[in-house]
């Protein structure tokens, strides 16, 4: 009877140890895929965040580009509201 204890008690020992190095393995693989991830959403942030300054800077020389084309659009209708000049005699 002790015999067949020992024995079960060894079964039992390497039975959890095998399922704790296997837990261990998996805890181990899913940090790896954890930074990998996080490696990934940190390079894609960096993306977007240069994406969004190129397109402020688009933005801005847009607005200026309207600005400049409305004051020239403003001075043209103005131009053109003032009577024609009249030749000299």
């Amino acid at each position: 009877m002790p015999w067949g204890l020992l024995a079960g008690a060894c079964v039992l020992g390497a039975t959890g140890a095998w399922a704790g190095s296997r837990s261990v393995s998996a805890l181990h693989e899913r940090r790896v895929q954890l930074e990998r991830e996080a490696a990934e959403s940190e390079a894609r942030v960096a993306e977007l965040q240069a994406l969004r300054e190129a397109m402020a800077r688009r933005l801005r020389v847009l607005e200026q580009q309207h600005q400049t084309a409305r004051e020239e659009a403003l001075s043209a209708a103005a131009a053109c509201a003032e009577p024609p000049a009249e030749p000299p005699p």
